[in-house]
């Protein structure tokens, strides 16, 4: 049962025809005699009492009322991801056509008692009032599940800063993205719980791509394991890695660490090698040209300079560069950095010279991480989303306020090398 889309309505009696909405309450704070609410308490089974006031702290019902309640019975994570509906009959005598704008989300599935027993007491803390960065999390998590991950800090640590402000950034499952009616939802929710001179933004996290390609080295003299055996083995145990330690705010890639998660995924392992990059990705308009600011926030690595007259592309490694798109009439252009701090769109000839069709794209600065793409129109591109990759100067990755570092298992590229020892 979706217990927060409960409704619960009263009438005085059978011969009365106004229905009184009743709300649900989740604490006695601010209730009075005449509060029409109602409480949801957990029973065996999975199941739950609908409670009512006791004419004191929420108002009594009285005898020869009519209750009656109606509740959604939920799908968990199966309901997400929808994107085909249909009307159930015509509106107003017509025929309508459903168009999806988002696909369904915020399916999850009930609390475990593991997860009650952590966060039951979590919420008896907050007390429903807002005052550190933690309780902003708690409320927010115990009022909207499906959210799954939670930053609150204040408006000051922003650049540039913006004072009397806490910024909560919120991340959905199974969405890229948040709608702004879950947005305004939150704000509201907060905002009654928050001290009178706060102000509440909620933000959507910046989202910065992991991408890893590795090499493991296995004894065939220890075990039967193929090497799809091995890889993906090793594959998931990086999966496992990037659940439990990254995929989250506020995190840092540890690589040795990840090196050590596929070292123990099976015994026969006796070394791994990783290779990281960044990645940001877009899906621009087709017809309008567009700037964009990536900020990557970790030193990039510049140990090339481009040379157009004699750099070949297999030998070349930019710190920045992009899938392929359409530039002008070029189907296979792409942007590199030249090791200058400028950005060119490029293509490549059948010698494997670079050719270039933009020499000012943008800039880079390889200390921060950031990087402009002067505007551009980017009428097609390869792949669903355009990518721009980057290569890091250090092996540990870090993210800044308000943004996850994310690694799919799309983003696992795993090789797994035959050894006998």
């Amino acid at each position: 049962v979706d217990t927060r889309h409960i409704t619960v309505t009263v009438r005085e009696s059978n011969t009365s025809s106004v229905n009184a909405v009743w709300s649900k309450a989740d604490t006695v704070f601010g209730l009075t005699s005449t509060s029409n609410v109602y409480f949801i308490e957990p029973a065996q089974n999975e199941k739950f009492n609908i409670t009512f006031g006791d004419g004191v702290l929420g108002k009594k019902p009285s005898v020869g009322n009519i209750i009656q309640l109606k509740y959604r019975q939920s799908s968990g994570l199966t309901g997400n991801n929808g994107k085909i509906f249909t009307a159930g009959k015509k509106i107003g005598g017509h025929d309508s056509v459903a168009t999806t704008v988002t696909n369904s989300i915020g399916g999850t599935e009930a609390e475990t008692i593991a997860q009650i027993k952590f966060n039951a007491p979590k919420a008896f803390q907050v007390q429903e009032r807002a005052v550190t960065a933690n309780d902003y999390k708690i409320l927010v998590q115990k009022e909207f599940p499906s959210v799954v991950n939670v930053l609150a800090f204040g408006g000051e640590q922003l650049s540039p800063p913006e004072f009397g402000k806490v910024i909560i950034a919120v991340d959905l499952a199974d969405a890229d993205g948040v709608p702004q009616s879950t947005k305004r939802a939150i704000q509201s929710y907060l905002s009654s719980r928050t001290p009178i001179s706060i102000d509440v933004k909620v933000v959507t996290p910046e989202i910065l791509n992991l991408e890893v390609e590795g090499k493991v080295n296995y004894n065939i003299s220890v075990t039967t394991q193929t090497v799809s055996g091995i890889k993906a083995k090793a594959t998931n145990a990086l999966s496992a890695f990037a659940n439990t330690n990254i995929n989250a705010f506020d995190v840092t890639y540890r690589n040795s660490k990840a090196v050590a998660a596929i070292d123990a995924c099976d015994t026969s392992v006796v070394s791994s090698q990783l290779v990281t990059r960044l990645y940001k990705k877009f899906t621009p308009s087709a017809t309008l040209p567009a700037s964009y600011v990536i900020g990557y926030n970790n030193e990039l690595q510049n140990d090339e300079e481009f040379v157009a007259a004699t750099t070949k592309y297999s030998l070349y490694k930019p710190a920045i560069t992009s899938t392929q798109f359409t530039y002008l009439t070029d189907t296979a252009a792409f942007i590199v950095d030249d090791g200058k701090g400028k950005l060119k769109i490029v293509k490549t000839d059948s010698a494997d010279n670079f050719v270039v069709l933009l020499a000012d794209a943008g800039t880079v600065n390889y200390t921060s991480g950031l990087v402009n793409i002067n505007s551009l129109l980017i009428s097609s591109y390869i792949g669903s989303t355009y990518k721009v990759y980057a290569r890091c100067v250090n092996r540990d990755i870090t993210t800044k306020k308000a943004s996850i570092l994310q690694l799919d298992a799309s983003d696992i590229s795993i090789t797994a090398v035959q050894e006998r020892l």
